[in-house]
Order: C-alpha cells, then structure tokens, then sequence
C-alpha cells in the first residue's frame, strides 16, 4: 500500500486528523489552543485516540488513547485501521441479518 495522503475529515463537530510526523503534532496542538480560544471552547482529550499509521510518532505525539496497532476504531460508524477504512467481518454480519429481517418483514 503507498504512503497516506489524507489529512483532515471534519464531521460536523467531530473531526480526524491525519499527521504525517512528529512536527505535526506541535502544529496540531497549536491550531487547537488557537481554535479553544477564540471559540471559548475547549477540546476534549480524553476522548481522542492516536492511531499510528506512519513510522511512530513516540510519546509525545499521542493524544488520549492510543489505537494499538493494526486494530480497527469505529468513528461515526465509519471503520479506520492502518489499512485505509475497513469494515471487519463483524459489521458485514450485521449487516446481512438487519437486511435479512427487513426482507423478512416485506414478505408478510
């Protein structure tokens, strides 16, 4: 697989950043302290994960919980993983038995 492109995905007030190395990270942490205080808001970190899909961003560069490595996170019901996005083979399970009850009503 090449190497990542993708940077930034807002949803509404969630939001996933992609950071490609170390420096990154001060940029991040100052672009939030900035965003904090002209908004009066404040960034909830206990809440954020890190998934490392580069070559390591060490201690410093982890926010809240650390994804271990090649696990899969749901983040408004969308799969990531180091791989891309991913649907495990649990969510496709799923998937088929809602389907199968929905058929299963229209046949009624």
């Amino acid at each position: 697989m090449g190497p990542v492109t993708w940077k930034l995905g807002a949803f509404a007030n969630d939001m996933v950043v992609g950071l490609g190395e170390e420096g990154d990270v001060t940029i991040i942490q100052e672009g939030i302290q900035k965003y904090e205080r002209v908004a009066g808001a404040k960034l909830n970190w206990d809440k954020c994960e890190t998934m490392d899909i580069g070559t390591g961003l060490g201690e410093d560069g982890r926010f809240g919980k650390t994804v271990v490595k090649g696990a899969a996170v749901r983040y408004l019901g969308i799969w990531f993983s180091v791989y891309g996005t991913v649907l495990p083979e649990e969510w496709w399970r799923n998937m088929v038995q809602k389907w199968e009850e929905i058929l299963t009503k229209w046949a009624g």
